[in-house]
This record gives C-alpha cells, structure tokens and sequence, in this order.
C-alpha cells in the first residue's frame, strides 16, 4: 500500500538540523458531552511568546498555487443535477499550519478554507513550540481548534518537565485533544523504548485531563494497538465516547476495525487521491460510517492534483470527493457525515457560514 509517502524527505525543524516529525502511513454530540463554546471569547495567547509578531498578514493567494484551485472546487460544489448549492460544510481533523512552510500566510489559508466551505480545522501540535503557537494561531480563529501533543520523533528528547508543561495546556478549555502523538517504526527517527513510554505517558495525560487522542501509527499500526487498547477501556470507564481518531491511518482495513472496535474513528487524508492508492480508496469505502473523518496533513501530503505543491484546509474537498465516490455517496452526505463526525469527536460545534458551501 502507498499509504501515506509521499516521496517528500525528512523535513528540518530546529537549528541542528534534526528531521522533522513525521508523513503519515453521524451525528451530534452525544447528550450530555461537554461542548466547547468556540464562540465565547477565548483566552489570549501572547504571540511574542511564540515568534507570531507579523504573521496573519494574507498573502497573495496564488503563492502556494491554491487559490484558483480552491475557487474552481468552490464552483464544483454545486450539484447540477438538482441546481442547487451543497449545504453542508467540512471539516479537518488534523492540520499543522504553524509549520514555517505555511504559518506567514494563515490568514490567507483560513480565507480560502473559509470560502471552500471549510467550517473546522483541527491545528495539531507535535513539539513544544508548535503546542505553543497552535494555541496563539488558533486563539481569534472560532473555527480553529488546537491540539498539544509530541509526536513520537521527538521522544529521545521530551522530559518529564516538558510532559507537566503539556499536560498544563492539555487542561486549557479551548484545547479540543493530546496529539499529535503514537508511535513511528517507519523512519526510526526515535528509540523504539522512549516512543513507547511517550505514548504511554501522553495517554495518561489524555485520561487525566479527559480528552481525546490524536494518533500517528506509521509502521507501527499493530504496535500502536498494545498502548491503545487498555487506553480506550480506561477513557470509556473514564466517560469519554470517542477515545481518539488514528489520524492519517496508513493501515489496512482489517487493522482499521480493529480501532473501530475500540471506538476511534479513523482518519482519511489526500493520498486518497492518488492513482494507484486503490488500498486507500478500499479503507475509505470499507469504514463503518460513524467512525470516519477526513483531514489533510497540511502543509503535507497535497492531493493529487496539488502534488509537489504545499497543502492546506482548502483543498480537503479533493479528498471528500475521492472518498464519496469510493463510497458511493454524494459529496454534500459525506461532508455531512463527517463534520458530525468530527463534531463528536472533539466535542465542538462548527461555526455557522453563511452561505456555506
């Protein structure tokens, strides 16, 4: 299976040059589930605490080469069968725009979601300055939800003062889940031992602060299952409906179920799209559908259409028109479906736009 490559090398992330982290592999909420009011002011992040002085500034819309593509996809959502606009928004679960490659021109990204009819975007941390500027970026944007969490590369260097400071903003109100973290066997960019017991440690926090996991499981999509199998009993005693969503999933069907069985919802993301990626295309028509949500990866894994380009949240819907076609459905019920979705398992509410898609 193709999975998640995409032929795109280690990526640099601090002054020694360390490879980055990683590539990767219905309804409402439930009564009674705390739910975030995302339209309720939220609490200030210093940007100077994060570098952000000057960012949110729109760039020209043309300097990823995502402009033009996002207004075309914003006319093909129109069915013209029935000649009538979609209602329905998206939303994506797992996005990394403070990533230097994109974070100068957020203002510009979240315009052109907005006018793709992107409602919710899911921004993940993976190390302690993004946690930190996941939070800044997100603290005006209603329809942005931080994450915090260390990805598995990082786990030769996070200490035990570092979790505190993550578990400190794991409990903030306006941060909807712990990840991006899991395990990572594919680039072995970290100690098999120390990714275990990051994962270990970092769904201890989840438990303790009561909040969903994001998961990466790149070659490691059975192993992965040995940490989150007594997690998700301990969430469920725990009271939390959804323990997680296997972000990226890279895996095959059967290894997908046996997430589901857990009650994480399993993500899909742009490789979808690719020709020869029929394994993907098998997961997304194969998923029960209570427990799928798309995403992009951003500024990674760009849809086909977009390859060797950076990605973003505008260009989701390439990815929910590959996975409602592998699925036999119209575009509008798959972004219905997933929304709700994703709705659930952050226990939001997307913000309404008017006019949505």
């Amino acid at each position: 299976m193709e999975g998640c490559e995409t032929g795109q090398g280690a990526r640099g992330r601090n002054a020694r040059g360390r490879a980055r982290r990683h590539q990767c592999a219905q309804g409402a909420a439930a009564p009674g589930a705390a739910v975030l009011d995302h339209a309720a002011p939220r609490r200030p992040w210093p940007a100077a605490r994060c570098g952000l002085a000057g960012l949110g500034i729109p760039a020209c819309p043309a300097r990823h080469g995502a402009g033009a593509r996002a207004a075309a996809l914003h006319e093909d959502r129109r069915d013209q069968r029935r000649g009538r606009s979609l209602t329905a928004v998206a939303f994506d679960t797992h996005s990394h725009l403070q990533d230097r490659k994109i974070r100068d021109d957020f203002r510009g990204v979240i315009e052109r979601a907005e006018a793709a009819g992107v409602a919710g975007i899911a921004l993940c941390g993976y190390d302690g300055p993004s946690n930190e500027l996941a939070l800044s970026l997100a603290a005006n944007e209603p329809g942005v939800f931080p994450t915090v969490g260390f990805h598995p590369h990082e786990a030769d260097e996070v200490s035990q003062a570092m979790l505190a400071d993550l578990e400190t903003l794991a409990t903030l109100p306006e941060v909807v889940a712990v990840g991006e973290i899991g395990l990572d066997f594919y680039r072995g960019l970290a100690e098999e031992a120390n990714q275990r017991r990051l994962i270990d440690a970092q769904l201890a926090i989840a438990l303790r602060v009561g909040k969903p996991v994001s998961v990466h499981s790149r070659g490691a999509e059975d192993a992965a299952r040995e940490h989150l199998a007594p997690y998700a009993e301990a969430a469920r005693t725990a009271g939390l409906e959804i323990p997680g969503v296997m972000h990226c999933f890279g895996g095959s069907l059967e290894q997908a179920m046996s997430y589901v069985e857990l009650g994480f919802m399993v993500s899909i993301a742009g490789p979808v799209t690719y020709p020869k990626n029929d394994d993907a295309r098998r997961l997304a028509a194969g998923l029960p559908a209570r427990s799928l949500v798309i995403e992009t990866d951003s500024p990674y894994l760009p849809p086909q259409a977009m390859r060797g380009k950076l990605n973003e949240p505008a260009l989701i819907l390439h990815t929910a028109q590959a996975v409602a076609a592998a699925r036999g459905e119209s575009l509008e019920s798959l972004l219905s479906l997933t929304t709700a979705n994703a709705e659930r398992l952050f226990r939001v509410r997307v913000p309404a736009r008017a006019g949505a898609v």
